[in-house]
């Protein structure tokens, strides 16, 4: 496993060091190699990062990364994801020891059957516990937000309770339990966005493109959170592309099965904790009300790592989220192995 504990922080125009993360960013900007070292190079700015100090890196925007880096980065097995300016997973580069053999062939198999079913379950089960646990943390803190902050809190209790009665046998289980996790997301952000200044609020959750200042900070930090959950799955040998509950070829569909869980702890707090406390400004931070600025990104990917360092609880035990990210994942493997017959659940 590897270990976050050693929490590096460098700062400069063109990137961040964050827990053993590099990420690059900006306009211009080119990651090269020299020696055993990573050198990232504007025309107003140069750093050298040693390679022993990095575990992932993250291209986030227009930046560039040579083939000597990624020959560097290879050799270290060190996972390169790239970002698009739309804050959207574009690719990766890996050094083929992860995605392939006998965990690939054993999650087709058990993916392909009902213990598909039994696994979405599990996780929306998760998803809508932790929707609960927000809205009525906020409404026992927010007296004049009490009342509507619980109604759709209760909202989501219901949707929970009908998919803890799921039967996963049943023909149409797909489209029921997607169907009830659609109503209990709908009453969740019509909880996120009352909690909002006005000038942030929004009508719906909105994917790519954003429709606005809010839905842009969760999707950019959705990205940053799946580009975690993406290397630790190709660490212990799952294919990302092959999910439980989601699917398609357009981007990592068991990346974003494991996420959902996580969304809520992580993510969305970090997004209204910056929003609320205004660190991020609606007039600097976005670019067309859509896209945020570097800066926004800086901000948004500070508070996302603060969070990772917060405590949760997985079945009976109490851990950081960074650690829970690969109890989880170790838990799937296990859970497709045979080894365990169900995977723990997370709380916070």
């Amino acid at each position: 496993m590897v270990s976050f504990r050693d929490f590096i922080e460098t700062d400069g125009k063109n990137h961040e060091l964050r827990g053993r993360t590099l990420y690059v960013f900006g306009f211009g900007t080119a990651l090269h190699k020299k020696s055993s070292h990573f050198i990232i190079h504007s025309d107003d700015d140069e750093a050298d990062i040693p390679v022993k100090e990095v575990d992932f890196i993250v291209m986030d925007g227009a930046g560039s990364i040579s083939r000597s880096a990624l020959e560097l980065a290879n050799y270290h097995n060190i996972l390169v994801t790239v970002i698009d300016i739309k804050g959207r997973i574009i690719g990766r580069f890996t050094t083929g020891k992860a995605g392939f053999g006998k965990v690939v062939k054993t999650q087709i198999r058990m993916f392909d059957g009902k213990a598909s079913n039994v696994l979405a379950k599990n996780v929306i089960l998760q998803k809508t516990w932790n929707q609960t646990r927000l809205l009525t943390m906020h409404g026992k803190r927010r007296g004049s937000m009490r009342n509507e902050l619980y109604k759709l809190a209760d909202r989501i209790k219901v949707q929970h309770s009908s998919i803890k009665n799921l039967d996963i046998n049943a023909p149409d289980f797909s489209a029921r339990i997607m169907g009830f996790e659609g109503v209990s997301s709908t009453a969740y952000f019509n909880g996120i966005s009352y909690l909002l200044p006005k000038e942030y609020k929004f009508k719906h959750r909105a994917g790519h493109p954003s429709t606005d200042p809010f839905n842009a900070l969760l999707n950019y930090g959705y990205v940053i959170l799946a580009s975690f959950i993406d290397r630790s799955l190709m660490q212990q040998g799952f294919d990302p592309s092959i999910g439980f509950l989601h699917s398609g070829h357009r981007y990592p569909a068991l990346t974003y099965d494991v996420i959902e869980a996580f969304r809520q702890p992580i993510v969305d707090r970090a997004c209204l904790s910056l929003v609320n406390k205004k660190m991020v400004k609606i007039n600097e931070d976005f670019e067309m009300r859509r896209y945020i600025s570097d800066h926004g990104k800086i901000q948004l990917r500070d508070a996302i790592h603060q969070y990772f360092e917060n405590k949760c609880i997985v079945g009976d035990k109490e851990m950081r989220f960074w650690d829970a990210i690969e109890n989880q994942i170790t838990s799937l493997r296990g859970f497709i192995n045979r080894e365990i017959s169900e995977i723990p659940s997370l709380k916070f």
